[in-house]
């Protein structure tokens, strides 16, 4: 029902909320704290179930790939933009690809996460293409 699937997406958030104000007792960037918490969530949503691993996978893979796509357009069009608008050198100054590591690391849990909340909420999954099967 509409109240279950609610009840259940509502608890996960609540969860989420509890671990950011965790991560701000403690101290920690939430540049850090985000992907931890993205990937904490993401990794307990497979523990309850497992089909969902390679769509979290694949996921993270993806928006990590456009993400960083599109943060090497914004290079080219703005050069430095990453240096001198980032504040990088605030956090660790890694850069992959030109790209900060944190950035990449954020669209990594971005993607593992939010391939599968909806299916995790509605318990539904995915199927192969063509295969006729229903989620």
């Amino acid at each position: 029902s509409g109240a279950r699937l609610a009840a259940r997406a509502l608890g996960m958030l609540g969860v989420c909320f509890g671990m950011v104000a965790l991560i701000w007792a403690v101290g920690l960037h939430m540049i850090y704290g985000a992907p931890l918490i993205m990937g904490a969530l993401g990794a307990a949503m497979i523990a309850s179930r497992r089909d969902l691993a390679r769509a979290a996978l694949t996921g993270a893979l993806v928006t990590a790939l456009v993400y960083t796509g599109l943060c090497l357009v914004l290079a080219a069009l703005i050069p430095q933009v990453f240096q001198l608008d980032w504040n990088t050198d605030k956090f660790s100054n890694i850069f992959v690809l030109g790209v900060p590591l944190e950035e990449v690391v954020y669209a990594l849990m971005s993607g593992w996460v939010g391939a599968i909340f909806y299916p995790w909420v509605t318990r539904r999954g995915y199927v192969a293409m063509g295969s006729g099967a229903r989620a």
